[in-house]
């Protein structure tokens, strides 16, 4: 099934929804917002950084790039909520809204929705504004489903906001942070455990800088709170790894030769075949069985530091 089918609780709180319009609930509202991205000549916040003043643009349903026929905006409904649909906008028919009609027949040839800057906000309680809804849902190449997949394609220009989801990613963003800087404050109270940890990091992301041995402690604080800031996410997984300690313990015995790296082949001291790969390694290590060769490993670490 599509994910742009109309069914279950996609319904909810619209026009087509029974308790909506008995006014049992009140019905759903959803921002239109328009979409500011970083990088151009322009400042963000300038007001013709997106589009100037009195522009608009007109989204109509779009075609499929694999059969070159309208995408069905409706698609999931059954025909008794497209009767329904089609007597609030004066129609003859749950039938009008047929994308196979041709011409002027076709009702979403002659359906618009336009846009300025500033967006929309539809109450999809009233059906003209479920319809543009359904239009803007169903152009999956320049409308956003949500906020939070706004720069997941750079040709999206507008986001589908539901009412209460800025709210709800503002405290998930505050609560991400709040756990961050927690971490944070275990790591930066130590020179080694912040290069520990960015070097973990940069195993673990090709776009990361592998810190220099000649680094100071200023300079990992500074690489760890940017991580934080920019990288929440990242931060946080590696942060709360469960196999850190053992990853922690792989970097410490390639630093001081316990454990050799040779093809992306990791040797591992009294065993006669390499591992493939750092995941394998960790695997093995963390097994209960093998806990006899992960202590031989930390008292040759030990040994090589004295």
């Amino acid at each position: 099934m599509g994910k742009n089918v109309l069914t279950g609780d996609l319904l909810r709180g619209t026009f087509l929804d029974g308790d909506v319009l008995n006014t049992t609930i009140p019905s759903r509202k959803v921002r239109v917002k328009i979409i500011r991205r970083d990088g151009g000549w322009l400042p963000p916040n300038h007001e013709a950084s997106v589009m100037v003043d009195g522009a608009r643009r007109i989204y109509c349903v779009p075609g499929s790039a694999s059969t070159g026929q309208l995408v069905d905006p409706l698609e999931g409904l059954d025909k008794g909520q497209k009767n329904t649909l089609a007597e609030a906008m004066a129609l003859e028919s749950g039938d009008s809204f047929n994308v196979y009609l041709k011409g002027r027949d076709n009702f979403w040839h002659r359906f618009e929705v336009a846009l300025n800057r500033n967006g929309d906000t539809l109450d999809l309680g009233r059906p003209v504004e479920f319809l543009k809804w359904c239009v803007l849902r169903s152009d999956t190449d320049k409308i956003a489903p949500s906020w939070d997949e706004r720069l997941q394609k750079g040709t999206y220009q507008y986001a589908l906001v539901e009412e209460d989801e800025e709210s709800r990613g503002k405290i998930v963003r505050a609560d991400k942070m709040k756990d961050a800087y927690r971490l944070l404050g275990r790591l930066d109270t130590s020179e080694s455990k912040m290069r520990d940890f960015l070097f973990l990091y940069f195993l673990d992301y090709k776009d990361a800088q592998k810190p220099p041995k000649q680094a100071t402690p200023q300079w990992l604080k500074e690489q760890i709170v940017d991580i934080v800031e920019n990288h929440t996410d990242r931060f946080l997984a590696l942060a709360e790894d469960p196999q850190y300690e053992t990853k922690l313990l792989v970097k410490r015995a390639v630093d001081a030769e316990v454990i050799t790296i040779e093809n992306k082949k990791y040797s591992v001291p009294e065993r006669d075949e390499p591992f493939g790969g750092l995941t394998k390694l960790i695997e093995y290590l963390d097994d209960d069985k093998n806990q006899s060769d992960r202590l031989r490993i930390m008292g040759l670490i030990e040994k090589a530091g004295e």
